[in-house]
């Protein structure tokens, strides 16, 4: 059963792709046409993915995961959370409750870096591995990846400590990240996995 906190966890997803929707549609000097039955014809659907974009999302989600505060990463990972959102042939789940709902719900201490992370380390997670059966492997990748941003943080910005995320880290050092990552996503998400 879904909690109210992962519809916290989801928000700011929801409100970043309708964002950059929105963005992608600026008004044109034809939009004060009153012209009765005028009507804009829809945007074409977007193909499938391209080999240039696949790469470039990869050395972008690379980039953001060992650089997340770099002087491109605000354009970089825009540029990538459009593209997963739009991509029709990338599919990338999103399970909310993998990170604690804590980090939805502000914007201190860079969370919304760490949670976005998330998404594209599944997602360059699925690009990497086309063949993949695993449901929980994406979401393994994706909360690997959330965890590397967050230790690249701590070297630039000690002062963002969550210690949530240590306990995470602590899991995986440990070996037990994985085994954490499939019984919360089968608990918490079986029957309810969002995609983007």
């Amino acid at each position: 059963m879904r909690s109210y906190r992962s519809v916290w966890f989801i928000l700011p997803f929801v409100l970043i792709f309708s964002l950059l929707s929105l963005s992608q549609n600026p008004p044109s000097p034809d939009d004060d046409d009153d012209t009765p039955g005028a009507t804009e014809a829809p945007a074409p659907p977007r193909g499938p993915s391209t080999a240039d974009e696949r790469a470039k999302a990869l050395k972008y989600a690379q980039d953001l995961e060992q650089n997340p505060l770099g002087e491109n990463a605000r354009e970089e990972r825009g540029w990538l959370l459009e593209w997963i959102d739009k991509v029709p042939d990338i599919t990338v789940p999103i399970c909310s409750t993998l990170l604690p709902a804590s980090l939805s719900q502000t914007q201190r201490r860079f969370a919304h870096e760490i949670t976005y992370q998330m998404v594209i380390a599944s997602a360059a997670y699925i690009i990497e591995h086309p063949n993949n059966t695993d449901d929980d492997a994406p979401y393994i990748a994706g909360v690997e990846g959330a965890l590397k941003t967050y230790e690249n943080i701590l070297k630039v910005r000690p002062q963002a400590r969550w210690p949530v995320l240590d306990d995470l880290i602590e899991k995986r050092d440990k070996g037990e990240l994985t085994k954490y990552v499939r019984e919360h996503a089968d608990k918490e998400c079986s029957g309810d996995r969002e995609v983007v």
